[in-house]
Order: C-alpha cells, then structure tokens, then sequence
C-alpha cells in the first residue's frame, strides 16, 4: 500500500513530511530521509519498556529525548501502568510541528491521552542541561549517535554531552540510547565517561525483511547478573 503526504512543513533543520496509509499507519520523513514508520516499532517498545525496569524507585523522574511516532512513550506508559508510583515523564521534542502530530494524530492512534507525559518543545540536550537530575534519560533521537538527520544532534553523544548526561542522572541512574547500528565509538566514550555500557540487541521483522536494532543502557553502576539475564542485557565495557 502506497504511502500518502498527509502534511508538510519547513522547519531550521530541513523539510519534515509527515505520510499516511489510509490514517492508520504513520511515517515521518525528514530531508528525503525515512526516520520512522509506524509498521515497525518492537525497537522502541522495548526502549520504553527497558525505560520502566529501571524504575523501582519511589519518585523516579524520566526523560525521553525525541517524540517521534510517540511509541518509545506508549510503551513507556503501558509499562507503567501497575507501578504504585509510576515515574514522572518529561518528552523532549525539538521540531514542535511533531508534538501537533502527535495531538492530532498519533495520540488517538496508540490510544494514550496526549496530556499523558510533561511535552518540551526543545533541544534534549538543553533541557538535561537545564534540569535536575533524572533516574532514566532515555534518547531516541534520528537513527542514534552516527546515523543523524541533523548533525547538531551529535554533541549529545560526544565526550561533553555524555558527561553532562552522566552528571545529570542520579547516583544509580541509566542513560538508554537508541541505534540503528552497532556503535563501538560510543561504547568507548562512554567508558570514558565513567559508565558502564551494555547492549539489548532488538530483532523485529517486516514482511521478509529482518531488521536489527541496538540498545545501548549506559549505567552509572555495575549491574546484577540476575537483571542482565532478564533483561536481555550483554555487558561490553
């Protein structure tokens, strides 16, 4: 089935498009690049869910760098919904035309109520930087730290960015990064840092194709066995 332009607009960083499959099916394409469609998602339902298991402790605050589609947040929520303190959400979307989508469109979609998590209009670079410390920072921005759409998104995962993300987390805190490719250059970097780092490997398929994406948890402390176990976790530095 054909993709129809349902929307259009110029914004400082490139042309944005937003297309649809008979307004059930939704994909944003930025620049004449695909970043995301709503027919293939395990990646970022596991990114959200991933988000949840960190989250044990009585007033956990977490940060969702990139909106998107909107299901690293739906996964985030549904994941939540039998905590008896679930976290406090905050999203960090820089373009602000995705956030109007996300009220008119993918909201209704995923079924979740757009008043569900705290919405920034903004650099999730600058509003880590701006903010206190959070227990999850959790980015799913472009296709991850060398697949960019925008290369400003870079000094997020450069030396100084992963630094103030470290400085931002709480003592046990964990920063949850989203890839489409394997990236030994954050891994070293972020070692660098003072991190832990492990990788969730995410194996989805559409039609015939297979599709590998990586989750990348930068840890402030060691983890247990028994969690890496559960959750899928290989440790590589």
């Amino acid at each position: 089935m054909a993709w129809d332009l349902l929307d259009a607009h110029e914004t400082n960083h490139g042309p944005l498009e937003l297309y649809t499959q008979g307004m059930k099916e939704f994909m944003i394409r930025f620049d004449g690049i695909e970043l995301m469609n709503s027919l293939l998602h395990t990646s970022e339902d596991v990114l959200g869910e991933l988000s949840i298991a960190f989250c044990q402790n009585a007033h956990c605050e977490v940060l969702i760098g990139g909106l998107g589609l909107g299901f690293t947040l739906a996964a985030t929520l549904r994941a939540s919904q039998t905590m008896a303190n679930p976290p406090q959400l905050t999203v960090a979307e820089l373009i602000p035309q995705i956030i109007g989508w996300f009220a008119q469109y993918f909201a209704k979609s995923l079924r979740i109520d757009v008043n569900c998590a705290k919405l920034v209009a903004g650099d999730a670079y600058q509003v880590i930087a701006a903010n206190g410390q959070y227990h999850v920072i959790c980015l799913d921005i472009d296709n991850g730290p060398t697949y960019l759409a925008t290369n400003d998104n870079q000094k997020m995962y450069a030396p100084a960015g992963l630094q103030q993300i470290y400085q931002h987390l709480d003592e046990d805190g964990v920063c949850l990064v989203w890839s489409a490719n394997e990236e030994p250059t954050l891994i070293k970097q972020a070692m660098q840092q003072g991190f832990q780092v492990y990788l969730r490997y995410v194996r989805s398929q559409l039609t015939t194709r297979l599709f590998e994406q990586y989750i990348y948890v930068l840890s402030k402390q060691v983890l247990s066995e028994t969690f890496c176990t559960a959750q899928q976790l290989h440790f590589k530095g």
